[in-house]
This record gives structure tokens, C-alpha cells and sequence, in this order.
């Protein structure tokens, strides 16, 4: 047994190490957290024109958040507007701009190592169920570690600047509350999940299938109530705004990046590489309609797929 725990910690041990060297080797500039400056200014943009009048190709959960941690940095809405939309370059306002945005990456950073280790715990507590301590230590140990990467490029963790971390967070602690026989929390969990990024759906098949009718009931229920409290006030404010969110990430290719304007010519993107500051007031006050019936059945047909594939499994 000891023999075999060291060599799975050996195996572990090689296979982090090709990793980074992989990683070093493909992308040796680390991670610039291009993306943190792009949330504050469509934070900024959110807190001019209100949220409901803003698109991001986003549910409204991670807007809502990233929009209270500048309130709570005490962060100049009027200032940032002022640099992001007026061209105010003067050294006062500029200064205001690299204080927040200097604040805001430690605060990603907090934010991403308490995911993590809320994630490793959980991931313990998961395979705690169907194995031994040593194993759901190992793989959650291993977990950890497969997130401390030279450069944040691929893998998500401290150095990266997405938010993917709050969604498995929300879809593996409602998998956990499920299994407990927690319906409400679990259906809670999922509709977090949901409200972050929409790929926790996933897991409503297996519910789905696999609950007796009570509990099915008590999960989609919890899960339609959290997730109508953050979606019809946005919907009732503003249903044209709210509505492209949902239909432009369903047509969403899976290749395209948000700022990439046409998802017909894969080879033409980016263009630019993201927008511009001064571009988003005209580019995000309006709803994105950018694919065509095609693109929905391309994208509808494996999600399909893959929902009867589980469902079947399921059973």
C-alpha cells in the first residue's frame, strides 16, 4: 500500500512537472490579466448607464459581483468613465485608474485561492463517498497543485483572470448537496452555477433521471426560484438586452471569443483583439445578434447529445 501511494505520488509529481515545462515552453510571458481591465470598464460602463441597459455575454451573477467589488474598493465610477470614455489622461485620473485596477487583481487573486481550496475540500468530501481518505486526500492535494502553473494560460488558477473557478464551484457543491439529499441547496447550488456560466445545466439530466419525483420536484423548484430572482428584474427592466445574453451565448461557436464580431470567418478574428474602451459604450448598449439557425442547431445538436447520453446512463 505505502509502495503504491508512492508511486502515485510520483506519477503525480511527473506529470505537474511536464506541465509546466509544456507551459513555459508554449506561452513563456505569463498571464497580463487582459480581462481585469475589461471588467472594470464594462463594470464602469454598468454604473453609468445601469445594469440592465449594458449587454455582456454573461448571466447576470459575476456582473453583479465584479460591479460591488468596485463599490466596495471605493472605486471613482465618475473618474473611470471620465478615462474610459472621455480620453482623460490627466496624471490625477490615470493615478485613480492603476489604483483600481492595482486593488482589483489582488482581489482576483484572493478570490481564486479561496475557490480553489473551497473546491479541494469539496472534491475531498466527493470522493470521500466512494473511496478512502488517503485517495480523496491525494485527489484533492493533486487538484491544488495541477493549479499552480508557471504561466495561467491554460489551466485556471491564481495567475488567470476568468471566473470558470465560480462556476465549477457552484456546480460541484450542488453534485455534493445532492448526494447528501439536500434538494433545496442543491437546486440553490445549481442555479448559482447557472447564473455564473450556463454549462452546470449539465448536470439536470442526471437529476432529472436519477431523483424520485419529490425530490425532482424540490430541486427544479429551488433552481427556477434562484434563478428567476436574478433574471426577471433584469428581463422586466430591460427583456431586449437580457434576451440577446442568452440567445447570442446559445449561438455562441464554440471557437469564438466575445470580441470576435463574426463567427462565420473564424480565421478573421480577432478583430481587434478586444475592444476598445471607447468602442463598448456604443458596442455593449445594444443587443448582440450575431448567429443565424445554423449556428443554434450546431450548438443545440451536441448539447443533445450529450444530455441523452447522460440521461440514458442515468437511469
Amino acid at each position: 500500500m505505502r509502495k503504491q501511494l508512492i508511486l502515485q505520488i510520483g506519477t503525480i509529481g511527473i506529470v505537474w512537472c511536464t506541465l509546466q515545462i509544456t507551459l513555459w515552453w508554449m506561452f513563456p510571458e505569463p498571464v497580463r490579466g487582459g480581462n481585469i481591465s475589461w471588467w472594470i470598464v464594462l463594470s464602469t460602463l454598468m454604473a453609468e448607464k445601469g445594469m440592465t441597459n449594458v449587454w455582456t455575454p454573461y448571466p447576470p451573477l459575476f456582473p453583479m459581483l465584479h460591479l460591488g467589488l468596485l463599490r466596495i474598493l471605493g472605486a471613482d465610477m465618475n473618474i473611470l468613465s471620465s478615462v474610459f470614455f472621455e480620453g482623460n489622461r490627466t496624471a490625477d485620473a490615470v493615478l485613480v485608474y492603476q489604483e483600481v485596477l492595482s486593488s482589483t487583481k489582488i482581489a482576483w487573486i484572493v478570490f481564486q485561492g479561496v475557490l480553489l481550496l473551497l473546491l479541494a475540500g469539496i472534491i475531498f468530501l466527493l470522493l470521500r463517498r466512494m473511496a478512502s481518505k488517503k485517495r480523496a486526500l491525494l485527489a484533492a492535494g493533486s487538484f491544488l497543485l495541477f493549479h499552480v502553473t508557471a504561466t495561467g494560460q491554460i489551466t485556471l488558477g491564481l495567475s488567470n483572470d476568468q471566473f470558470d473557478l465560480l462556476a465549477v464551484f457552484f456546480l460541484l457543491l450542488g453534485t455534493l448537496l445532492y448526494l447528501q439529499g439536500k434538494p433545496v441547496f442543491s437546486g440553490t447550488a445549481i442555479g448559482l452555477g447557472i447564473l455564473t456560466k450556463l454549462f452546470p445545466v449539465l448536470l439536470l439530466p442526471v437529476i432529472t433521471f436519477r431523483s424520485h419525483d419529490r425530490f425532482r420536484w424540490i430541486f427544479l423548484v429551488s433552481l427556477l426560484v434562484t434563478c428567476s430572482l436574478f433574471v426577471l428584474p433584469f428581463f422586466f427592466a430591460n427583456s431586449t438586452i437580457t434576451l440577446s445574453t442568452y440567445t447570442w451565448t446559445a449561438a455562441r461557436p464554440a471557437w469564438e471569443g466575445v470580441w470576435s464580431y463574426n463567427p462565420r470567418h473564424p480565421e478573421a478574428r480577432p478583430f481587434p483583439a478586444l475592444p476598445s474602451a471607447v468602442e463598448m459604450p456604443d458596442l455593449f448598449t445594444q443587443p448582440f445578434v450575431k448567429s443565424g439557425p445554423r449556428d443554434l442547431w450546431a450548438m443545440s445538436l451536441p448539447i443533445l447529445t450529450f444530455a441523452t447520453i447522460i440521461g440514458y446512463l442515468s437511469v
